[in-house]
């Protein structure tokens, strides 16, 4: 190799290096594209996912009803039992605490009367609870219940795939090939050196009563270095098509789209009736709170009544106009009031407590549930009219009635898979001129 030529090469691999140094603050920025591109992906499939459900809830119900999921990050964290057979491994060790429990049997020392007074007036001078109505309930369920967002998840699981399906059923890439390959051929005397470059893609589209077509373009280059260098390119289009004639031709061919499609439909029915049960749970358990709560003020309101005989009777007694006896007994009349009252407030706590991790409210969460004036209208309807209408619109029983005509399509494809498979087949290739570059 000569010095001029070194030199050249040199100089070639430093230019080459300060371009390499280029193309980095480019392949951070294309780096930070593509998460963007992800990000853009999940949300652009969300809001088609909306869009399907929106517009199978008008078609089969004619009304719609909330079914964003919300923003999503896209990011899926692994646990370190991802793939552990026995994930969360604990042992039989109890600890310290729990053990000295179940050996000795420890009892708290009795507290002085002032101290539970005390405790009891520090209770009663706690923070007042915001109240809480049955609207109000309502809307925190639809936001917040467990149940509310996994059966939205669900409805919206069923759209993706119908999604995916609807992409089947368009022109996509089947193929999709670049090769690169670099021979050295001959004996070492007489080096024959050639660098070919094939490239083949295809698109395909199923045809809606069975069978496809694709579109194939094949180009290789061929590059033969040497002292003189010389080029070959050739390049096909090529069009094959498929129709079966008996097994798989006809409606049969385009069952999964059928499928896919009436799936997301009574997804939505499904998901239409459990929010309606699930609102209609959500005020029945309001309105028992209510009425444990009343319940409350029953209980207190006959303790003060009580209070005021036993004031009464045991001022009698002390005067002598009657017996002691006759004040006991209004004393023990009243610590059962007072007892029913305490019961009462503990089965209101219970019950409110949970009724929020029904609706998705945290236990700490001070809160007080109180009546709303409700305008509700007395159906006048006779039974033959309430029967017809359940015929008509119950949701379930649309689902139960359509999914005979599922099972009706089962048939009439297991029809046809009895058939003999008879397809047509053709196909239509066209060369490109070799005496011209394409």
């Amino acid at each position: 190799m000569t010095v001029g030529k070194m030199k050249e090469r040199r100089d070639g691999g430093t230019e080459g290096r300060r371009r390499g140094c280029s193309r980095a603050p480019l392949c951070a920025v294309g780096v930070l594209a593509l998460c963007g591109c992800q990000q853009w992906f999940i949300d652009d499939a969300d809001r088609e996912v909306v869009k399907l459900i929106q517009t199978r809830q008008r078609a089969a119900m004619g009304m719609t009803s909330d079914a964003g999921i919300g923003q999503e990050t896209g990011g899926v964290d692994r646990g370190g039992d991802m793939y552990s057979f026995a994930p969360s491994p604990i042992d039989s060790e109890v600890p310290e605490s729990f053990r000295k429990a179940i050996e000795t049997e420890v009892r708290p020392p009795e507290e002085p009367a002032e101290r539970r007074a005390a405790r009891d007036e520090a209770a009663e001078n706690q923070a007042e609870r915001r109240p809480f109505t049955l609207s109000g309930a309502l809307a925190y369920a639809m936001e917040h219940a467990r149940r509310y967002q996994s059966e939205k998840e669900r409805l919206y699981l069923a759209a993706l795939d119908l999604s995916l399906e609807r992409h089947l059923w368009t022109p996509r890439f089947v193929q999709s090939v670049l090769s690169l390959d670099y021979d050295n051929l001959g004996q070492e005397s007489d080096f024959d050196q050639a660098i070919s470059a094939v490239s083949n893609f295809a698109i395909e589209q199923r045809l809606p009563y069975g069978g496809e077509v694709t579109a194939r373009v094949i180009n290789s280059l061929i590059r033969d270095l040497s002292d003189s260098v010389t080029t070959g390119e050739t390049g096909q289009i090529i069009i094959d098509a498929r129709v079966p004639l008996l097994r798989g031709a006809g409606p049969v061919a385009y069952e999964s789209r059928y499928a896919a499609e009436r799936r997301l439909v009574y997804a939505v029915r499904a998901f239409e009736r459990f929010r309606r049960e699930f609102l209609v749970s959500v005020a029945g358990d309001f309105f028992n709170l209510l009425s444990v709560k009343a319940q409350i003020d029953s209980a207190e309101s006959q303790s003060k009544s009580l209070a005021g005989d036993y004031e009464r009777e045991q001022a009698l007694a002390a005067a002598g106009r009657i017996l002691q006896i006759e004040a006991d007994r209004a004393r023990v009349s009243l610590l059962n009031a007072q007892n029913a009252a305490v019961r009462a407030r503990e089965r209101y706590d219970t019950a409110l407590d949970f009724f929020k991790i029904q609706i998705g409210m945290p236990t700490g969460d001070a809160v007080d549930v109180v009546e709303e004036e409700l305008t509700l209208g007395d159906p006048s309807v006779s039974l033959s009219q309430a029967t017809d209408t359940a015929m008509t619109y119950r949701l379930d029983l649309l689902t139960s009635r359509d999914q005979v005509d599922d099972a009706r399509r089962g048939v009439e494809i297991a029809r046809n898979n009895l058939l003999p498979s008879v397809d047509l087949s053709g196909a239509v290739t066209l060369d490109t001129d070799q005496s011209r570059f394409n």
